[in-house]
């Protein structure tokens, strides 16, 4: 059996003691949860977050 490897990134943003949360939408698995920004990446994109 063979295993499928997704890369992923998030990221934790803290700014004048404030953290950057995201709810997670209705029709998405797990939805209502808290969760950080951060996605999948996609063949050849970068992993770095840059803002």
């Amino acid at each position: 059996m063979s295993r499928k490897i997704i890369n992923v990134v998030g990221a934790a943003i803290i700014k004048d003691g404030e953290v950057l949360c995201a709810r997670r939408g209705e029709g998405k698995s797990l939805a209502g949860y808290w969760e950080f920004p951060g996605g999948k990446i996609e063949l050849h994109e970068s992993a770095s977050l840059h803002r």
